[in-house]
């Protein structure tokens, strides 16, 4: 994955120019299109695809059966420092939002938990707001 990344952003300079003068750094967050390339394991794949049909119900509000497909995603062996830029704490995030979503609100607190506490950001005001 990294050597399709760096071929891509090889590619890509003809089209950015620094017109400042100055020698800048300018970061822009991406997910790679090919990612599920990288995701190995059937596990894990298997994982993937519970969270991407998750997905889909939880765009649309159907939060119990995203729920459902969250939950069959969770029971696979997936490596949270791994994937956790990837999809895994979306994943956790979605599933905690679909549990406040359908008042179980109990199940939102611990599943927030898996990703950290009150100093994690990414989970913080859900604890703050809905947990405490």
């Amino acid at each position: 994955m990294q050597k399709q990344c760096t071929r891509t952003i090889e590619r890509s300079k003809r089209y950015f120019h620094n017109n400042t003068g100055k020698d800048v750094l300018i970061t822009e967050n991406f997910n790679f299109f090919k990612m599920f390339e990288g995701i190995d394991g059937n596990q894990t794949k298997q994982a993937y695809e519970y969270y991407r049909k998750g997905e889909k119900l939880f765009t649309i509000g159907d939060y119990e059966h995203a729920i459902m497909e969250y939950e069959k995603a969770k029971i696979n062996e997936i490596d949270p420092k791994r994937y956790g830029g990837l999809f895994y704490n979306d994943l956790i995030i979605h599933l905690g939002i679909s549990y406040i979503a359908t008042e179980q609100k109990e199940k939102a607190c611990n599943t927030f938990r898996l990703i950290g506490d009150e100093t994690n950001f990414r989970v913080r005001n859900y604890l703050k707001f809905f947990c405490l």
